[in-house]
Formats: structure tokens, sequence, C-alpha cells
């Protein structure tokens, strides 16, 4: 049997049909190239973790006292991590620490130094120990206080001097702070001193509760 179909409308037919075909592929090609949505369960690559930058604030007050020469650091230290630069942080992982820097208190008191000085103990020595003259000559003694730094109160000097039938004791006088400190004492022979007596002396400093006692002796020409 002869065809029916008239053959324009078989040319448009062929057309539309090409033209679904293309429609079809369009449509495919857009859904395959759109991004695929984020949700639920989807893995997606973590920000690089920032550095931190520690800021310290050092303690204003410790409770450690300070005592008279020697400043008393508290034994508590405080410690800082920082992650590693450019390492990725999971989420609900604490970050890998790199650093750990610790800080030690520092103290706010200063020593005391407004507390009582203790003074040092002195000593004396005397030049010359022996010595020999004439009735009548003067010998020139050497005192000399070593020592005694932080010492406020003064020394006293004393010479007591004795011989066969005499005994006579000198005040020499006082000496004042402050110490190590070296003075010159004179002392005359007694005229009624006879030739060829030696006399025993001892001469005493005392101060602060402190004494301290210096023989010499003496030989009469």
């Amino acid at each position: 049997m002869p065809s029916t179909i008239d053959p324009k409308n078989k040319k448009i037919l062929i057309v539309l049909g090409f033209a679904g075909i293309l429609m079809i592929g369009l449509i495919i090609f857009v859904i395959m190239s759109s991004p695929e949505p984020s949700g639920p369960g989807r893995s997606t690559s973590a920000p690089e973790a920032t550095p931190v930058h520690t800021v310290t604030i050092w303690p204003q007050d410790i409770s450690t006292p300070v005592s008279a020469g020697k400043a008393v650091l508290s034994p508590a230290t405080t410690e800082i991590q920082t992650p590693t630069p450019g390492s990725a942080v999971k989420a609900g992982q604490n970050p890998t620490p790199s650093t750990v820097i610790t800080l030690q208190p520092t103290p706010t008191g200063l020593p005391d130094s407004s507390g009582p000085v203790v003074p040092r103990p002195f000593t004396l020595s005397v030049s010359p120990a022996s010595a020999s003259g004439k009735p009548g000559d003067t010998i020139s003694y050497t005192l000399r206080i070593d020592g005694g730094e932080g010492q406020t109160e003064p020394i006293h000097f004393t010479l007591k001097a004795s011989a066969l039938f005499f005994t006579q004791t000198y005040e020499i006088g006082d000496e004042s702070p402050p110490f190590p400190k070296t003075s010159v004492y004179q002392f005359t022979i007694p005229g009624n001193i006879p030739s060829g007596i030696t006399i025993n002396g001892v001469l005493t400093a005392s101060g602060a509760g402190q004494t301290r006692e210096q023989p010499v002796t003496l030989k009469v020409l």
C-alpha cells in the first residue's frame, strides 16, 4: 500500500526528532556539570590553622614573702601551647602542640635594705709592742682598729702600766666611728722611774659590748 504521509510532514518530524535529542543532551550536560551540594557526611578540606600569638601578662603580686636580701619566687609556672603553623585542624580534634613556653613569675617585692645593720667585731693592734727609752722620753704608739664596720658607738682606750713598786692607769681617750681607724698615742716615761726597770703595760679598747686587750713592754734605760 502506498504511503499516505506527506513528504513535507515527514521532514518536519525528522527535524523535531533531532531537536528533541539535542534538548535531552543539553539537560543531561547541565545536570552533570552542576556542583554537588555539601551536607552532613561530606568531607571538606579544613583551612590551615592560624598561628597563635601569645600575650604574656606577668603577675602583679606574689604571695611568697620576700626575705631580707633575697627575693623568693613562687614555684608555680604557666604553659602556653601553640599549634604548628600551616597544619590542618580537623573538626573535634585539638591542634598538636609544637612549642611549649614556660613562664616564671617575677617577684614584685624588693629586698628590705632599711633594716638594722649588724656591726662587725673589731680587733686591736699596737705598734711597737716593745720599746725602750730614758725617763722623760716620749714613745709614740700606733693604735689600729680593724673591722668594726657598722658600729655607731665610740671605742675607749686605756693603758695600765706597772713596774715593781708602781701601777698607773692612763686614760688615752675615745675614737669615734666610722671604723677601721688608726690613731697615735704619745706616752711619756715618768721621770721618777729608775733606769733598768721594765714597765709592763696592757692597752685596752672597749666599745659596743666588746673589749680587746694588747700587751706592751717598755724598758727604761
